[in-house]
């Protein structure tokens, strides 16, 4: 079921919710909506993964398997995030497109440029140098 990218359509209980990352997070996240009466799938390269234990179907394939991710796609309503390393290949994609995506793809894409730039300068600390995120 497509939402398209129509914000203002309710995604309601019942509705399946995707998840691309297995961590913690994600298994907050998947018990919480869960509870709320949603089905939850949860995508990652890892196999038992946190989320994964409690989501309703787990996919494990890695993230450059371009028709894996679209078949995943096709399972869910709407597709969020559960970490920064999202492969920004993956948000370009014609099948993740068509997918309502929480947050907007767009902020999803300059967040995660900005947390990764603040993770190399962080990592390559030096003190003439601000770590500062420019959008």
């Amino acid at each position: 079921m497509s939402l398209g990218n129509k914000a203002s359509s309710p995604i309601l209980p019942g509705a399946t919710l995707g998840v691309l990352g297995s961590g913690q997070l994600g298994r907050m996240f998947a018990i919480a909506a869960r509870r709320m009466g949603y089905r939850v799938h949860t995508y990652s390269p890892d196999t038992d993964s946190p989320t994964g234990q409690v989501a309703d179907h787990e996919v494990t394939a890695s993230y450059d398997d371009l028709d894996a991710v679209a078949e995943f796609t096709k399972q869910v309503s709407v597709i969020t995030f559960e970490f920064e390393n999202v492969p920004q290949r993956l948000l370009t994609q014609r099948h993740v497109l068509h997918r309502f995506v929480l947050p907007d793809k767009c902020c999803i894409s300059r967040n995660i440029g900005c947390v990764r730039r603040r993770i190399s300068v962080s990592t390559d600390f030096r003190p003439h140098r601000s770590a500062r995120c420019d959008r």
